[in-house]
Formats: C-alpha cells, sequence, structure tokens
C-alpha cells in the first residue's frame, strides 16, 4: 500500500513539474500490475500451498519471474524518480545510476 502511495505522490509531482510531459499513465498500471501480481504470489492461498506443493511453489516462481518483475521494469521508475527530481536531486541520482551501473556517459566501464 505505501508503494501505490508512493508512486501515485511521484506521478503527481511529475505532472505539478512538467504539465507539458506529464507521466505516462500506462505504466500506473504497470506498476499497479507489478504490485497486484506480487500480492497474489505472496498474499493469497498460493503463497501457504507452496511449501506443500511443488507445483504451486513453481507457480510463485512464476509470477513472481514472468508477471510482477517485468510489470515493475515497464513502470519506469527510474525515469519517474528523475522527472519528480530536483536539479540537486537529479545530479545525485544521475550519478549513483551510472555508479550502479558501471556506465559512464552511456559507455561501459572498463578495469
Amino acid at each position: 500500500m505505501a508503494s501505490a502511495a508512493a508512486y501515485a505522490w511521484l506521478v503527481m509531482r511529475v505532472d505539478r513539474l512538467h504539465p507539458g510531459h506529464p507521466g505516462p499513465r500506462h505504466r500506473t498500471a504497470f506498476f499497479l500490475g507489478g504490485l497486484g501480481s506480487l500480492a497474489l504470489a505472496i498474499l493469497s492461498p498460493i503463497d501457504a500451498l507452496s511449501d506443500s506443493l511443488a507445483t504451486v511453489h513453481m507457480v510463485q516462481h512464476m509470477l513472481l519471474l514472468m508477471a510482477a518483475a517485468p510489470l515493475f521494469a515497464a513502470s519506469g521508475l527510474a525515469t519517474l524518480l528523475l522527472g519528480a527530481a530536483t536539479h540537486r536531486g537529479y545530479r545525485l541520482i544521475s550519478a549513483d545510476f551510472l555508479i550502479a551501473t558501471g556506465t559512464s556517459g552511456g559507455q561501459p566501464r572498463t578495469a
């Protein structure tokens, strides 16, 4: 619930800061779909049955890997975060992202 509220806050902030380029609504649907898939895998009877039935356990894996993860990736959380950031925050987030991904200016770092 807190994740959905935080995502909604980010969308509203991007809409307010960039009225000409509001956050795409389909990305919000992707994020909510990812949360729904995650909830289905972890908070439903699937989780309780996964301990005793291997097939249900694999269904849980498939929900997490084939549904939730791609939906979260398609939601563009990093893009939304950058759009909601102030100039200083944008520089900090961008620098952290470049360090975490091992890239600098679009070019991979080499040892």
